[in-house]
């Protein structure tokens, strides 16, 4: 698997042309130097609308995306079209809701913008690709979640080489009176160490970070229901509604951290005194 740190931030549609050329020629640069053979993946928020329309485009994207294809889809589908790669997000059946990323503070502009694209070679490896909305992670972009499935075969040619096959036809006596034996004793092995693991080390407990007051978690909990509601909505006012309370009690919950912060250091400070 290639993995190479690209860090330039990739041009929104409003963005000047030699922005975006600049960008697709240095993306374009990196793909090339990538070997063939290892599987690519393209990832994160390149502000891109791919749409639903694969003409010319069937073994670079499916049907199955959201909106309508913009300036930044074309640069994009021609970069997957160049170095056979296939977007992921258009190519799986999932309700909008479960394809959208990005939603406007009004909700009335919902797109697909944050896409996961991967090497033709290994399409099939690719299961699924959708969106998690229950994600609290303070961002109006949705969780992108993929799942992705290697099958690894060993090199035979290799193997046959470097070892050498055994004749285990008089060991199958022995392995067959063993067999229950070893069972009893790997039975009694396993209940040996869950016994150690309940009665005498325990379980480690879930432990909060010190410094954040019981205030401050309160407030954590609240913005995830809020979250939760707000995916939950059905009209525009609700959701309006909802997403201002959301935005209020984030607003306050990162003060109380930064209070909670300066005030656990302090603390440190003091004692180090």
């Amino acid at each position: 698997m290639e993995n190479a740190d690209h860090s330039s931030r990739a041009p929104t549609e409003i963005a000047k042309g030699e922005l975006k050329d600049a960008f697709y020629t240095e993306l374009n640069g990196v793909l090339r130097q990538t070997n063939s053979r290892h599987i690519k993946i393209l990832m994160g928020d390149l502000n891109t609308k791919v749409g639903s329309e694969n003409e010319g485009l069937e073994h670079t994207m499916g049907v199955l995306g959201v909106g309508i294809r913009n300036v930044n889809g074309e640069l994009l589908t021609d970069t997957c079209a160049e170095h056979d790669l296939v977007i992921g997000g258009a190519s799986f059946p999932h309700c909008n809701c479960h394809k959208i990323i990005w939603v406007s503070p009004d909700h009335i502009n919902k797109n697909q913008i944050d896409h996961i694209v991967i090497s033709c070679k290994f399409w099939h490896s690719l299961l699924d690709v959708r969106n998690r909305r229950g994600a609290d992670i303070r961002s109006d972009h949705h969780l992108v979640l993929a799942e992705f499935r290697l099958k690894i075969v060993a090199n035979r040619t290799k193997l046959n080489h470097k070892y050498k096959k055994i004749d285990v036809t008089r060991s199958s006596l022995k392995i067959t009176l063993r067999k229950r034996e070893l069972k009893h004793v790997g039975k009694k092995i396993k209940d040996s160490y869950s016994d150690v693991e309940e009665n005498i080390l325990g379980f480690k407990a879930h432990q909060r970070k010190e410094w954040i007051s019981d205030a401050s978690w309160n407030e954590i909990s609240h913005r995830k229901e809020l979250k939760l509601k707000l995916n939950l909505c059905k009209t525009r006012a609700q959701k309006s509604e909802v997403h201002k309370e959301y935005m209020e009690v984030n607003k306050k919950m990162k003060i109380w951290l930064r209070r909670n912060k300066r005030k656990s250091i302090d603390e440190q400070a003091k004692l180090a005194e």
